[in-house]
This record gives structure tokens, C-alpha cells and sequence, in this order.
């Protein structure tokens, strides 16, 4: 199981024009998912924080709920599984563990990766590498070249 963080799924939907090669590498990785080849999941706090990328860089507020649900939908075709949001007791048991990770935000999509056994974190931020001791971090491309080559 690997777990699809944000900077990844936003490169596949709103950012595949803006960013060729990185598309193609997740492009690779999504349809590895799609036929069953790799198991991944994502989660709640993902796909909220893709849905207001996209409802922000939109030309305005109705469009943004039109191009937010569009993407959500995009990334819930793929076959990615979706991990629920963390109990009250899971974010402050596990947190600490997580405290070098400096923007908050970004905590859960670790502590859920790090739950569900995942054994690639797959990411395009590289301020994830602060818990490396903890999560393997990698982009798609380091992950198709490592395990499926």
C-alpha cells in the first residue's frame, strides 16, 4: 500500500498542463492504481485540500465548485482508496511523533500514511523528508523506478 499526497494528485488534474514531465511520471504511477498493479490510498484531508486548489484558481466562486467537484471525481475514478480523517485520539497520540514536520496541514496525511502500513509516502514536497525515519518518501518516479523496474 502507498499512500498519494496532494502535490501528487494536483499534478494529475489541475496542474498536468503546467507541468508535462511530472504528469507523465504521475500519469505512469495512476494507471499502475487504476489496473489493480499497485494498492494506494489518499485521504479526506487530500482531496479537500485538491478541492480548494482548484476552487481557488478558478475564475470565480461558482466555477471553483464546478472544477472542485470535477477533480474530486477525476481522482475517485482512479481506484485510489480513500482513508478516513484521524480520530481525536490518533492526532494526539501520533503527533509528537510527526512535530518536525513544520506546516500542521500537512500532519495528518503523514500520521494516515504511517496508520495504514503504507510502505511509500508519495510526494512531491520535499519537506515530508523531515520524517523519512519514519515514512519512505518518494516522488512517482522514484517509486516506478525502485519497485517496478
Amino acid at each position: 500500500m502507498i499512500y498519494v499526497e496532494t502535490s501528487v494528485l494536483a499534478v494529475f488534474t489541475i496542474a498536468k498542463g503546467k507541468e508535462p514531465e511530472r504528469y507523465e511520471d504521475v500519469a505512469r504511477l495512476m494507471k499502475l492504481i487504476e489496473q489493480g498493479e499497485i494498492e494506494a490510498l489518499t485521504s479526506f484531508y487530500a482531496l479537500n485540500e485538491l478541492y480548494m486548489l482548484a476552487f481557488h484558481n478558478a475564475e470565480n466562486a461558482v466555477k471553483g465548485l464546478y472544477e472542485g467537484s470535477a477533480v474530486i471525481q477525476e481522482v475517485l475514478s482512479t481506484g485510489l482508496l480513500l482513508a478516513p480523517m484521524l480520530s481525536r485520539h490518533q492526532r494526539l497520540v501520533l503527533r509528537p511523533r510527526f512535530k518536525a514536520i513544520t506546516d500542521s496541514s500537512d500532519i495528518p496525511h503523514a500520521i494516515v500514511a504511517y496508520l495504514w502500513g503504507c510502505q511509500a509516502f508519495i510526494t512531491y514536497d520535499s519537506h515530508f523528508q523531515v520524517v523519512e525515519s519514519l515514512l519512505n518518501i518518494q516522488t512517482p518516479d522514484e517509486f516506478i523506478r525502485e519497485h517496478l523496474t
